[in-house]
């Protein structure tokens, strides 16, 4: 069998490329062996804060380090280890707010394990300055509020009652500053649209002071009722005279109402007499043996679209 010549490997395009890639690998090789000076992110920690402090402000996310080192260990650094290189925050003994020269805290630098004989840290380019700002920590349960949510039903259909989350509350930790301002707890916007039934779903929470601010819980289940819109008849509803002077009494005539409401099917037909309260003001004017009209007021519960009354108004008869 003729043997291959070199000339004719040379002309094989694999044979370039694998010979074009061992160069290139050798290259990188030795010179990742040489001294570098590179910049690499790391993170900010805090280490011995005081029992029932916490920070009032949120710190930079980042350090930015200027390192020296082979150039092996630095890219060992950048790819695999980049989150163990921290810049920590000494709090021991600290209740007050204070600003960090972060120059002349190059010591609080702790490199990756393993890397702190083969790296030096020169400085700290980002950032140069860190505010600490310390608070007591306060902690209040707020209720859960759906102002975050929108929703509308198919038309002929509504919403009965409110919106109810599962917890309906969360305990809120963090900086008394931060804390004493918050009434409630949003959820992040939703939109639930065209809806004909029941429906409920797993909302996040918004923190809008994530970092500083804990919550009990991350997120809420929330539950809203519809149902078809659907029309009632509650008679018998007895009218009641208020304000009436001493010595008075008052007689009417009809002493009852009927009362027509809208609202979801489901709802109203369980409505009985005893959740309306009509009544009559006893007007100051009015003196007995007199006979008047009088207009009928109704109170009755919520969630009701809309109602209309028989009679509205009465004849009170004083005595």
């Amino acid at each position: 069998m003729e043997a291959k010549s070199p000339k004719k490997l040379r002309n094989k395009p694999g044979a370039k490329i694998g010979a074009l890639t061992l160069a290139c690998f050798l290259w990188i090789y030795v010179a990742l062996n040489g001294t570098f000076n590179t910049e690499i992110k790391g993170s900010i920690e805090v280490m011995n804060l005081q029992p029932g402090k916490t920070l009032a402000s949120p710190l930079p996310e980042t350090v930015i380090v200027n390192l020296t080192g082979k150039g092996w260990d630095l890219l060992w650094i950048r790819l695999f280890w980049k989150s163990d290189l921290k810049f920590n925050i000494d709090l021991d003994a600290k209740t007050y707010n204070f600003n960090i020269l972060t120059r002349d805290f190059v010591d609080w630098v702790t490199l990756p394990r393993g890397f702190e004989d083969a790296i030096s840290v020169n400085s700290i380019v980002y950032p140069d300055t860190i505010s600490v700002v310390l608070d007591n920590v306060v902690s209040r349960l707020l209720p859960v509020s759906d102002k975050n949510i929108q929703r509308s039903t198919r038309e002929g259909y509504i919403q009965v009652g409110k919106t109810e989350f599962e917890p309906d509350s969360v305990t809120i930790t963090g900086p008394g500053r931060v804390v004493m301002t918050m009434q409630e707890v949003l959820t992040v916007p939703k939109t639930f649209e065209n809806k004909n039934k029941d429906y409920s779903d797993l909302i996040e929470l918004e923190n809008p002071h994530l970092g500083i601010v804990k919550y009990s819980a991350g997120n809420v289940k929330m539950s809203i009722d519809v149902q078809l819109i659907g029309e009632n008849q509650i008679g018998n509803i007895p009218v009641r005279a208020v304000r009436v002077p001493p010595n008075y009494e008052v007689d009417f005539r009809p002493s009852i109402v009927t009362v027509y409401v809208k609202g979801g099917n489901d709802y109203i037909k369980e409505l009985i007499i005893d959740d309306f309260i009509a009544t009559v003001m006893f007007d100051e004017n009015w003196v007995k043996g007199g006979e008047y009209f009088a207009l009928v007021n109704l109170q009755f519960p919520e969630h009701i679209i809309s109602s209309e009354l028989t009679p509205k108004n009465i004849t009170v008869i004083v005595k």
